[in-house]
């Protein structure tokens, strides 16, 4: 009985911070766009442009915290998984800016923003975590100075072309702090000497949010403040420069006009948007349906390039109509939800499936596009040849592939989930013989590709996903084949 009060005392304690960690979590990118909005319908026109970007961005960032949020037992249990993209940290940190543009209009403030000319353009890392830290210390800097300056500057402090070591200093003249002060503000719920809830709003939970971030990103927060001589907040963390991607590349350059795309989707303005999103990239054969028996019969009855679909439909899973149509259907599948993948367990059943998160980010969706037309035809010479000509080896061996490399592909997704890059890289080492057997060159080279990229760690999981993707495809082609 005692060991069970304790427990329950514990969980209890767990969800009053929860609750408390999410208000002050919501909070501030949900001001921002309030602010926004504000800017919106007041501002001038030229700015608008500016102002839609920051309100895109803060409402992303937005987006991720809740999808954090839903997920209790993760945050309950401290399983913070970082992403690894490619992001432009002057125009995240600019939105970041402009998304406090009103908060610093109506104190009269100034807010300043400079990085170094060394900071690379492009680097490879969790964005909505970096961002996530800066909203809260941008946040608080901002609330407790009534007058003068806010300044962010960020420096580039290792020599290194590959692995950059950002440092992030913020500076503020507002009422200060003593080093006890420092030290509650860092605790759970803890207000520095005269910061009451009820004079400045929030939970005290920005700064211990944003220390532990930074701590488990690699790095370490240092307070530097003076009671009435303002603050200084320093940390440093370490990224990869990204030289790979493109810095200009624009939604608009992809010209996918000849795909074939069925979307399912039940809700009107998500179609809306889904639609325009296409025709950015010039792909105009679309077809919508909005319930199971609409797409049911298209599977049944049409081919399709690629699948864009809801997995929850009005009147059900749409999950469950691909799993009936299974042997129907061999077009990749690009399954589009609010909630995470590992919460839809019966995806496990399909082959030839990908999973993007709403709201779907263009570039992304059409990156996934973009490679969804490039399987070559199958090439089994060297399955032919390793068999010694041997039809009825051929065919053992073709299901020996079809069995076995679903399964290979399900780890690397699992591995993916878990960060394991030492079992990505195994199992791509692995299933190497396999891919050789489908005689794709683009396969060949992009698990090669892949494997290297593991070893000197720099891969990105959306490139594990969409290889991934391809694979599945080729699988459900040869699955057809006549042998």
């Amino acid at each position: 009985l005692r060991y069970k009060n304790e427990e329950l005392e514990r969980v209890q304690a767990f969800k009053t911070q929860f609750f408390a960690e999410v208000s002050h979590e919501m909070r501030t990118p949900l001001n921002s766009i309030s602010g926004l909005i504000s800017l919106l319908q007041e501002g001038t026109q030229d700015r608008s442009p500016e102002y839609l970007s920051a309100l895109r961005a803060t409402s992303n960032h937005l987006n991720s915290i809740i999808n954090d949020i839903l997920d209790l037992s993760k945050v309950e249990a401290g399983k913070l998984v970082f992403d690894s993209k490619p992001f432009d940290l002057r125009e995240s940190l600019q939105n970041i800016v402009t998304g406090f543009s009103l908060l610093v209009q109506e104190k009269g403030l100034q807010l300043k923003l400079a990085a170094d000319d060394n900071v690379p353009a492009l680097l490879v890392g969790d964005s909505i975590r970096l961002s996530q830290i800066i909203y809260n210390l941008l946040g608080n800097a901002l609330k407790f100075t009534e007058k003068g300056y806010v300044s962010l500057a960020v420096t580039n402090l290792s020599q290194s072309p590959e692995v950059c070591e950002l440092g992030f200093e913020l500076i503020d003249t507002g009422k200060g702090m003593s080093q006890e002060g420092i030290t509650q503000i860092l605790e759970p719920y803890g207000q520095t000497e005269g910061q009451s809830y009820q004079q400045f709003g929030g939970t005290g939970l920005g700064m211990g949010i944003a220390r532990e971030l930074i701590q488990l990103m690699g790095g370490e927060l240092t307070i530097t403040s003076k009671l009435g001589s303002g603050t200084k907040i320093a940390f440093a963390i370490k990224l990869i420069a990204d030289k790979d991607t493109p810095i200009s590349t624009k939604v608009t350059e992809l010209n996918l006009s000849h795909l074939k795309v069925l979307v399912a989707e039940d809700d009107l303005v998500t179609q809306m948007v889904l639609k325009d999103t296409l025709a950015q990239f010039h792909i105009t054969n679309v077809h919508f349906v909005s319930n199971q028996d609409a797409l049911r019969e298209q599977l049944q009855e049409t081919a399709f390039d690629v699948i864009l679909s809801d997995l929850n439909l009005a009147d059900g899973s749409a999950a469950d109509v691909f799993i009936d149509c299974k042997d129907k259907v061999t077009s990749p599948i690009i399954f589009l939800s609010g909630d995470s993948k590992e919460k839809v367990s019966e995806l496990n059943a399909l082959d030839n499936w990908q999973f993007l998160l709403k709201p779907v980010d263009a570039m992304e969706l059409g990156k996934r596009l973009s490679e969804v037309d490039k399987i070559p035809k199958i090439d089994l010479s060297n399955l032919h040849g390793a068999a010694h000509q041997n039809t009825d080896l051929v065919k053992e061996l073709v299901v020996i592939i079809l069995e076995t490399l679903p399964q290979e592909l399900d780890r690397i997704e699992e591995a993916v989930r878990q960060q394991d890059s030492k079992l990505i890289q195994k199992i791509l080492h692995k299933i190497g013989p396999s891919i050789s057997y489908l005689g794709i060159p683009a396969l060949i080279d992009a698990r090669s590709t892949l494997y290297d990229q593991l070893a000197s760690g720099t891969n990105k999981d959306a490139d594990l996903s969409v290889f991934s993707m391809q694979v599945r495809r080729a699988l459900a082609i040869l699955a057809k084949m006549e042998l």
